[in-house]
């Protein structure tokens, strides 16, 4: 599954929040994808908390 990342998100990076970009920028990545590629599971996806609204709604409602 591939999930989309919006180029806002932030990265929790040694304590840090730092934009995607900034990360690209600092660890010396050719582009956006390869930052996204390497690190992409720490970056917050757009649509967890509608997908989880959605789960509970189904899972709880009677």
């Amino acid at each position: 599954m591939v999930r989309k990342l919006v180029d806002q998100s932030e990265v929790r990076w040694g304590g840090l929040e730092l934009p995607a970009k900034t990360v690209q920028t600092r660890m010396g990545h050719s582009s956006i994808q390869v930052t996204f590629d390497t690190y992409g599971h720490l970056f917050p996806s757009t649509d967890e908390g509608a997908e989880m609204a959605a789960a509970e709604k189904a899972l709880f409602s009677v």
